[in-house]
C-alpha cells in the first residue's frame, strides 16, 4: 500500500470515529445504562439502603426464598420490629454475603438482630455458580477515580449495544417495582405450581465447604463483636430437583452442628408442613405463603426478644 493510499485510509477511520463518536453522544441519554453491580437486586438494595441512611435494627439477609417470603412492613405492622429491612437476593452464598455486609452496608453495626437465611441445600462450591461473591468484590476494589478516557462516549457506551438486552432488563425490572421499598421482592405473588427444576446446580455434599463455613462464622462474630444477635433462619424453599430425603436430614443435621458451635439458635421453618398452595415454585412462597410465613417469623422473633 502506498503512502496516499495509507493516509486516505487512516483518515477515513478518523472520520468514522469521529462520526461515531459525536453520534453517541447525541443519543447516549436515549440508551439504557449498563450496570456494575452484579445483579440488579444488590444495585436495587444498595440504592434503597443508601436513601434510607440509616440501617434499620433488624436485618434479613439470605437466599431468594428469604427475600420472597418476608415482607418487613408486615413485620413493622405486627410490633415484631421497630423497623426492618429484607436484604435478601439471588445467587446467596455466605461468601457473598459477608462481602454485601462488611463493603456495601456502611455501617451494619448498628442492627440489634441479624436473621441469616439459609436455603436447605449447601451452597455452590464452583465458583462459576456464585456470581456474586466476585462480583461485590471487584465492584468494592473500584475507587471512583474513573478511566481516562471516560470523556468519550465511545468508551462510556462500550458493550452497551453487545448487551442491550441485560441493560433493557434492569430497566424493565426497576420500572416495574418489583421490591418493596423494604427490600421485599413481590414478582412471585399471584403464582402457584411452577418449577425451577433443572435451574440449580447439584445437590452437593451435605456440608458447606470451608470457603463458606468459615465466611458465616465471621459473619456471626462480626455481629456479636457489633452488639448484634444474630439468628440463622433454615429458609422453606425445596430443592427443585430429586434428592435424598436422608441427604437433605443430614445437611440440616450439619447446619445444627454448626450453629451450636457458633453458639447462636437456628430456627428450622424449612421442615414445617406449609401448604402447598403458599409456593410459587419449589423455592419461593407467594403473596399468601408471604403473608403466613411473615407472621409466623414475627411470632418468633416476638417470643425471642420478650425471653432475650
Amino acid at each position: 500500500m502506498s503512502l496516499r493510499h495509507l493516509s486516505l485510509t487512516v483518515f477515513g477511520l478518523l472520520v468514522v470515529v469521529v462520526l461515531a463518536e459525536f453520534g453517541l453522544r447525541a443519543i447516549e441519554e436515549d440508551l439504557p445504562v449498563l450496570s456494575d453491580w452484579p445483579t440488579i437486586e444488590t444495585e436495587i438494595k444498595s440504592a434503597q439502603l443508601a436513601e434510607m441512611g440509616e440501617i434499620p435494627s433488624l436485618l434479613i439477609v439470605g437466599s431468594s426464598s428469604s427475600e420472597a417470603a418476608v415482607d418487613p412492613a408486615q413485620l413493622v405492622a405486627m410490633g415484631a420490629a421497630a423497623e426492618a429491612y429484607n436484604s435478601a437476593f439471588p445467587f446467596f452464598s455466605p461468601a457473598a454475603t459477608e462481602v454485601w455486609l462488611n463493603e456495601h452496608i456502611d455501617p451494619w453495626g448498628d442492627v440489634e438482630l441479624l436473621l441469616v437465611g439459609l436455603p436447605a441445600w449447601p451452597p455452590p462450591t464452583d465458583p462459576a455458580d456464585d456470581p456474586l461473591t466476585g462480583g461485590l468484590a471487584s465492584l468494592s476494589a473500584d475507587d471512583g477515580s474513573g478511566h481516562p478516557l471516560d470523556h468519550l462516549a465511545l468508551w462510556r457506551v462500550r458493550g452497551v449495544l453487545a448487551d442491550i438486552e441485560e441493560a433493557v432488563q434492569r430497566d424493565k425490572s426497576q420500572s416495574n417495582q418489583l421490591w418493596t421499598e423494604l427490600g421485599h421482592q413481590t414478582f412471585y405473588y399471584g403464582r402457584t405450581g411452577e418449577t425451577l427444576a433443572g435451574v440449580f446446580p447439584p445437590y452437593g455434599t451435605p456440608a458447606m465447604d470451608r470457603t463458606h463455613s468459615d465466611a458465616l462464622r465471621r459473619i456471626v462474630e462480626e455481629a456479636q463483636r457489633s452488639g448484634a444477635t444474630p439468628v440463622i433462619i433454615l429458609e422453606p424453599g425445596r430443592f427443585p430437583d430429586p434428592v435424598a430425603e436422608q441427604t437433605v436430614a443430614e445437611y440440616i443435621e450439619w447446619l445444627q452442628t454448626f450453629a451450636a458451635e457458633l453458639g447462636v439458635e437456628l430456627w428450622d421453618t424449612y421442615s414445617l408442613d406449609w401448604d402447598d398452595g403458599f409456593y410459587a415454585d419449589e423455592a419461593h412462597f407467594n403473596e399468601a405463603g408471604t403473608a403466613a410465613y411473615t407472621r409466623y417469623l414475627g411470632e418468633l422473633i416476638m417470643d425471642f426478644t420478650a425471653g432475650s
